[in-house]
This record gives C-alpha cells, structure tokens and sequence, in this order.
C-alpha cells in the first residue's frame, strides 16, 4: 500500500513540477542564457535538498557514482531540452511523449533483464500507447499542426526521460546500490558540475561576442516605450507585471521559481526511487505515466489556456487508457 501511495505522489510531484517550469520558460527563459541558468540553480537545489534531508551523511561506490554521473548528463539535457519544447508546443502533447518514454523503456528494461513477466493486458497497452503517440500528429488544420522542431525535441524527451526511468531502476535493484537519497545528492553534485561551466561558458562567450554600440545607433527610452506598446497589448495581466519588473526582481523571482521546482521534483524522485526498490518497474512506471498524461494536459488547458483539439484529446485517452492496462 505505501509504494502505492509514493507512486501517485511521484506522479502529482512531477506533474506540478512541470508545470512549474512551464511558467519559468514563459515568464523568465526570454533566451539562452536563462535557459541555461535552470540547470544550474535546479542541481544545486537538487544537492543541498537531499543532503539536508540525510542528515549530511553520503554514502559512496564506484557503481553509484558511474550511474549518478549518467543520469545527471542525461537530468542536464533533459532540462534544457523541456524549457525549448514548452515554447514550441502544446504542453498536454509534449506530456505525452515525455511519460510515455519513461514509461515504456524501463518497462521494457523490466522484461529484457528482470524477467519480469508481460500480461496479456500490457502487451494491449503497449500497443495502444504506441498508437496515442501519432494520434497528436494528425492534424487538418494548419495552425495545429505539429512544427518538425517540436517533433524532434519531444522525440528526444521521450528516449531521454525513459533513460532516466533505466537507469534509476538499474541502480535500486542492484545490490551495489547505495542509499536514495546519496543518490540524488551525487547525481545533483554532478548536474551542477557539468551545467555550471557550461553556463559561464556562454556568458564568458557572449561577453566577448558584445561590441560596443555607436551613439548613433543608440535607443532613446522614448523609442523604446512605442516599440514594446504593441506588444504589451497582447500580454495577460501576468505578463505585464514581469515586464515592467526591474532586472534584479526578476531574477530574483526566477531563482524562486527554480528552487520551488527542485523541491517538488526532489521529493518526487525520492518517492519513486523509493518505491522502485521493491515494486516492478511494469506497475511504478505506468501508474506515474498515466496520472502525469493527465494531470499535465489539465494544467496545459485550466492553467496556460492550451486549447485541446480532437486528436489531442484522443491521444490522451488512449494513453491513459493504455497506461491503466499495465497494471491490471
């Protein structure tokens, strides 16, 4: 009953989590540079949370940190990948691909090296959930179509969130593990040290990269009040408000948002991992997928007011409808 119980709470965590970072990529990621700065503060959330939370003891093994160091490349990209997905397309789709990869690959991982045994039931939901991926793609209008660009980046969360889902299984059924949450805190010490440089590295770059501006070609605040009127016009209340914010409030602001989003995704990790220990990845992994398909087309539409077409909605059906059979 409690595995049950961390499964659907890994579930509502990550749900609310991406949720979270779907208003950091639309108030805050304005371009690169802050895209990448997500990474950052994200992993040093991701250490300093876990560590508190074992008391400042970390355990230690050369299999541990092997895999915490492939599952922080594969966190860093991940991240960085999803704030571009969220500007690109519809949330309840990109949730789709997203779940489905990190539900499907370590189910599959289950069977090929655990001998974990398929039903009947989960062979049709495999099937069915296979199908709802391309359901989303058939589009009559034009301006709901799937962009190419969209397309590959959710194809690339799918393989990377289901690498994810491995490689944590790997490490809790292996009697090498070391404890949960020493693992969070390696993988988040190796997420900031692989996305710290990169980040100074763009700054470092776009420093040198900067010429000095002509006073020629200098902007008057006057010019620059008619340029942003149009398109203040268009910007919800919200909107407007971060806008007019000084730099230093919003990034201020950003920072909260990220240690917020590195809290709930924190506990939801550890619930999962923790329930991975002794509940079959072709029941944990479905349950989590089912719930976040829903939870996150429901956040795309109540909350960022994404209009849900015909074959988005089938699509989730589908995948919520296959993802229940695998644990009948």
């Amino acid at each position: 009953m409690l595995n049950y119980f961390l499964a659907f709470y890994a579930c509502f965590a990550f749900a609310v989590n991406f949720t979270v970072i779907k208003f950091y990529q639309k108030h805050f990621a304005t371009g690169l540079k802050s895209t990448l700065l997500f990474p950052v503060i994200n992993s040093l959330a991701m250490t300093i949370f876990p560590l508190f939370l074992n008391g400042f003891k970390l355990q230690i093994n050369k299999f541990a940190l092997l895999l915490a160091l492939l599952l922080a490349t594969v966190i860093v990209v991940h991240n960085i990948i999803n704030i571009f997905a969220y500007k690109y397309g519809k949330v309840s789709i990109f949730s789709m691909f997203l779940m489905l990869g990190g539900m499907l690959l370590p189910y599959l991982y289950g069977i090929i090296f655990f001998r974990e045994t398929p039903s009947t039931f989960a062979i049709t939901g495999m099937a069915i959930l296979t199908v709802s991926l391309f359901v989303p793609l058939i589009e009559k209008k034009k301006s709901n179509r799937i962009t190419l660009i969209f397309l590959l980046l959710c194809l690339c969360v799918f393989i990377l969130n289901g690498m994810n889902g491995v490689v944590s299984v790997i490490h809790q059924k292996s009697s090498s593990a070391i404890d949960t949450n020493s693992f969070l805190i390696w993988s988040g010490i190796f997420q900031f040290s692989i996305s710290l440089p990169v980040y100074l590295s763009y700054v470092l770059y776009m420093k040198l990269k900067k010429t000095p501006i002509k006073p020629s070609e200098q902007i008057t605040e006057d010019q620059i009040s008619e340029e942003q009127t149009p398109a203040l016009v268009d910007m919800n209340r919200t909107e407007l408000a971060f806008s007019k914010m000084k730099p230093v409030y919003r990034t201020f602001i950003s920072i909260i948002v990220v240690l917020i989003a590195a809290l709930i995704s924190c506990t939801g990790s550890l619930a999962q991992l923790t329930a991975a220990k002794s509940m079959d990845s072709s029941v944990l992994y479905p349950i989590v997928t089912g719930g976040m398909i829903v939870l996150m087309s429901l956040s795309g539409t109540i909350i960022y007011k994404e209009k849900l077409t015909t074959s988005i909605i089938i699509g989730v059906i589908l995948s919520f409808a296959g993802a229940v059979l695998f644990t009948l």
